[in-house]
This record gives structure tokens, sequence and C-alpha cells, in this order.
């Protein structure tokens, strides 16, 4: 990534206007986030090196890893991507599974779970695209949402890293940001009372 001079120039706050971006299989919790090593277009080069690699680390979820694997293709529609599993010692057989059902991913083994952080650090060092999007396992991509994204990046110059808008199976809209409230304020917000 570029670095950024300065406080956090990079961050320009919550991208909300990305009204179809992830479909959220399990707890709410961030899943995706697109992040800026160069300028780019992903969608103008189709045969280019990738312009933007997915990263997903899987610990035992096989049937979850293949349906975001599945997701990230379908919404990629012909753009230049690379897939990247890291697998933390699983002993399901997600990597294997990943790699015969999906011959293109960089599949990368660990003999033991390194965590999500340290996995994500791995994968990013393996790729020379320009943009990362970190994707977590349970969690599966629109078909919109790379588009989004990449528009996204290229109408925020400045921008270092996006978030995608959260949604359930049933396309209900999740809560994944919110401002640092003190714990009794976050009680009664979370209970309906503020």
């Amino acid at each position: 990534m570029t670095e950024t001079s300065g406080a956090p120039d990079w961050l320009m706050g919550s991208v909300d206007d990305i009204s179809r971006g992830v479909r959220y299989t399990r707890a709410a919790r961030p899943c995706a986030r697109l992040t800026r090593a160069q300028g780019f277009n992903m969608f103008s080069a189709m045969n280019a090196p990738a312009q933007i690699a997915i990263v997903i680390v899987s610990y035992n979820t096989r049937d979850l890893l293949l349906a975001a694997i599945a997701s990230v293709i379908a919404s990629s529609r012909g753009a230049s991507i690379e897939l990247v599993v890291v697998d933390n010692a699983s002993q399901d057989g997600s990597l294997d599974a990943a790699r015969a059902a999906y011959p293109q991913v960089i599949g990368i083994g660990n003999p033991t779970n390194r965590g999500f952080g340290a996995a994500c650090n791995q994968a990013i060092r393996a790729t020379r695209a320009p943009l990362i999007l970190l994707l977590n396992s349970d969690a599966c991509l629109t078909p919109e949402a790379l588009r989004a994204l990449d528009d996204c990046m290229r109408q925020h110059e400045r921008c270092g890293a996006a978030g995608c808008r959260l949604i359930n199976d049933d396309g209900e809209p999740m809560a994944s940001t919110r401002n640092f409230l003190p714990p009794l304020e976050q009680a009664g917000e979370r209970f309906g009372l503020a």
C-alpha cells in the first residue's frame, strides 16, 4: 500500500452509498474491506495482471468458504481478479476443497492457526494487485459489490479503504459501523431506548 503523510488523510469515514455490498451469513461483524495500493480501474483492463486480490482466510469453514468464493466469481464478471485463500490449519479439508472446485485459487496452507490478521498479511504479501479485498469466509458478495467498490475507490482518490454495507440473507441491512458511545448509551441504543 502507498504511504500517506500526516494524520489519517486517507480516512474518509464510512462509505454508506454502496447500497448492495455484502450479504452476510452469520454474526454481524465487519467482513469486507477494500484497500487501495495505487490508482486503478479494474474493469477497464480485463486481460491485464490482476487489479484486485480477494483475500479469504479460512479455519474449518469449508462450505462457507466455497460459497464465498462462488460469490466472488459471480461478482467479478470477468474483471481482472486474483483469489488468495489462506487456511489456518483447518481439519475439514477447506483448502483442498477450494483448490479442487476453483483451480484459479492461490492457496496458502498454514501448519498452525496463525490468526486472521497474520493470515491476511501473508496473502497480501503473496499478491501484486493494487487493491486488496479482505473477505471473511462466512460472507458472500452480491453481484454488484466489486463494481460498487471499484467505483467508490475511483471517485474518492484520497480514500485508502472502503467497506461494504452488510445485509443479511433476507436483504435487510445490518449494523457494521457506529460511533464510539459510552457503555450506558451503547446499552440504550442496543435495546432501542436511545
